[in-house]
């Protein structure tokens, strides 16, 4: 045992206090300026001579933390520049300290997690700005928030003494499982862009261990600030469509959406990258990027790879500083005449907007109610990229002949529900083939309609001139009516001579059609006939959408291929022609290929085959019209019937006869 005496030796001290008394050891610790003497006792014998007494001297003199050395995120000897993690993950300040007397203290903490302090309180720590980095004030343990386009800094200030230190590096969040990323992994996530300049987004997703099959993707961002001219697939395999769509003109938001299939094994990695949307700078800002995931799908049907989806991507929401830094404020934190950096980016709106489109994505996924909903190939009640998917699936499945345990479930699917076969042709040509995916996958970006059922109406007017009226049924993605302003339709009459293309000049004269517009478009060399636009006859909020053409027919007793040629305009014009069977023979032996004009732009169409087309439907018209009418008549009325009628009466009664294919 060990105790403490002043320097007499007589009186027990009161300049130190001795703890973990022990027959070994014993812990001193000063309470006061003084000459303290250690006296051990052991087995009752007592040290008495001075050689065997430790003496302590105990001072008071102030001293102070000078600095703070060695200072940095993660380690003293290499600290980290960028803090690159998922949101939430923790780092440490790893620093040491001198004091005024000369003492050092190379690491101030025990342990990677820095909870145990060797001088609690000796330091505090402030973490900026407070909605990327938060630190605790006494462990100095660093919270990754948020993406930030600058620097983030924690400073580290002694409370006792003048000494601070400050600690600056980059906040990069990166993707968890099921979430995406924009930009780089180290230093801030996209760099400064100069005005004028071109600009790639990267964008990554984190599938984990698990394989990604379908994605669709909306980013949002600020049309005034950037320009978004492409977007380019970066994975291998599969297929990608984008477009561009504006949000709000007058809050200058706009949205790149692009979807995407990849086919066999998927798509696998931490940091897989999907595709680059190029742009070009506009003017100086400091800009959101925000993405919407509102699909990410498992391969094999596995089901989706974020259970959460639709939502905003957390990693991948970024900002990117256009240009030279203009817009600063003063700070109410600030000194008298000092203004700091305003971190707020330049149109709040963008982020808003993707916060309505998780809500608008998630409205729009409906319950399975065993209807049939077009493009629903997967039988979910919902029209969405993992129906074009699933179109493959079908076709791999198929070649299997439905053998696997996957092929079974699949196969008692259609047996529950036929409709899914019948949307598996979705451009309706008779045959399901990779094409179809294509087709559905432009459909779910807003490229392309449905098509879905044309008729053929015939009649006569009252100068007994006969008539012709063809009506195309079409529907936009999830079975809503389509806009005249960006989607045109125009009708292929084709015909088997040139006998045939001498009635159809006379009957889409200008002062022969009643409803519809003549085109320029002629057909190629050994093709007879011509196209007509129609124009949308139904009511805006009519669903399905009716475009029509009518007119005032010369046709006589001949049979007539009718096919869709689809145009959709805007960021992109993309057009498609509706035809039938891919497969030879050909009705007609020569490959179609024209230049349709459709709101100012100019659109290249082409027919799939380049032996020949078939038609995507046959009708024989003109029957028991041996007249031709120049005269204009009032339109008949459009009809769905699937049922051949005539009907004749007097000469001021109207003649009728109607075929419609399905």
């Amino acid at each position: 045992q060990y105790s403490l005496m002043q320097a007499d030796g007589a009186t027990a001290s009161t300049d130190a206090v001795v703890a973990n008394n022990s027959a070994t050891s014993a812990i001193v610790t000063g309470v006061s300026a003084g000459l303290v003497r250690v006296i051990a006792t052991f087995a009752g014998q007592t040290t008495t001579a001075d050689t065997d007494i430790r003496n302590i001297t105990v001072t008071d003199t102030a001293v102070t933390v000078a600095s703070i050395v060695s200072a940095g995120l993660g380690s003293s000897s290499s600290p980290l520049s960028t803090f690159s993690a998922v949101v939430n993950s923790t780092q440490t300040i790893q620093l040491g300290v001198v004091f005024s007397d000369g003492r050092s203290y190379p690491t101030l903490f025990n342990g990677s997690n820095n909870a145990s302090p060797l001088l609690p309180g000796l330091l505090t720590f402030a973490a900026s700005p407070a909605n990327v980095v938060s630190v605790d004030n006494a462990t100095g343990i660093v919270t990754l928030l948020a993406n930030y386009h600058l620097s983030a800094s924690v400073t580290v200030a002694a409370s006792v003494g003048p000494a601070q230190a400050t600690v600056q590096f980059a906040c990069n969040l990166q993707p968890a499982v099921g979430d995406l990323d924009v930009g780089s992994v180290s230093g801030p996530p996209l760099s400064v862009a100069a005005v004028g300049a071109a600009v790639d987004l990267p964008v990554f997703v984190n599938t984990g261990a698990l394989s990604l099959s379908a994605y669709d993707i909306s980013v949002t961002f600020d049309s005034s600030v950037l320009n978004v001219t492409d977007v380019v697939k970066v994975h291998s395999g599969g297929a990608m469509d984008f477009n561009l769509l504006t949000v709000d003109a007058g809050l200058n938001v706009m949205r790149v959406r692009f979807s995407g299939f990849i086919e066999d094994a998927g798509l696998q990695g931490t940091r897989a990258a999907l595709v680059t949307i190029k742009a070009t700078t506009l003017r100086s800002a400091l800009t959101s990027i925000v993405p919407t995931i509102t699909v990410l799908t498992q391969a094999n049907e596995a089901g989706p790879l974020n259970a959460a989806t639709p939502v905003v991507a957390t990693a991948g929401s970024v900002s990117m500083q256009v240009g030279a830094s203009t817009r600063r404020r003063r700070s109410q934190d600030a000194e008298e005449g000092e203004v700091v950096e305003d971190d707020a980016c330049d149109n709040p709106w963008v982020l808003a907007s993707a916060v309505q489109e998780v809500a608008r994505a998630s409205s729009r996924r409906r319950r399975d109610t065993g209807s049939n909903l077009a493009g629903d190939t997967n039988g979910d009640g919902v029209f969405d990229v993992n129906d074009a998917l699933f179109v493959l699936t079908y076709l791999a499945l198929l070649g299997e002949n439905f053998s696997t345990p996957l092929g079974s479930t699949v196969e008692s699917r259609f047996l529950a529900k036929p409709y899914m076969l019948v949307e598996m042709d979705a451009d309706r040509n008779t045959e399901t083939n990779n094409k179809d995916a294509l087709f559905l996958n432009k459909i779910n970006v807003g490229l392309l309609a449905f098509v879905r059922n044309l008729t053929v109406t015939e009649g006569r007017n009252a100068d007994f001139g006969c008539t012709v009226r063809v009506d195309v049924e079409v529907l936009g993605a999830g079975d809503v009516a389509v806009d005249p302003a960006s989607t045109f339709f125009f009708i292929d009459f084709s015909g088997p001579s040139s006998t045939f293309a001498t009635m159809f000049a006379r009957s889409s004269a200008a002062n022969q059609i009643v409803i519809g517009q003549p085109t320029s478009v002629t057909k190629d060399a050994g093709l007879f006939g011509g196209f007509m636009q129609a124009v949308r006859t139904s009511q805006p909020s009519d669903v399905p959408s009716i475009f029509s053409v009518e007119f005032n027919s010369s046709f006589i007793d001949v049979q007539t291929g009718f096919s869709v040629v689809q145009i959709t305009t805007g960021f992109r014009d993309v057009g498609q022609y509706m035809g039938g069977s891919e497969e030879a023979p050909f009705v007609y032996g020569v490959k179609q290929s024209k230049t349709f004009t459709a709101d100012g732009q100019s659109v290249l169409v082409e027919t799939s085959g380049s032996l020949g087309y078939n038609p995507f439907r046959m009708v024989t018209i003109g029957i028991g019209c041996a007249t031709t009418t120049t005269s204009t008549t009032t339109s008949t009325t459009s009809t769905t019937s699937t049922v051949t009628t005539t009907t004749s009466t007097s000469t001021t009664t109207t003649s009728t006869t109607t075929t419609t294919t399905t």
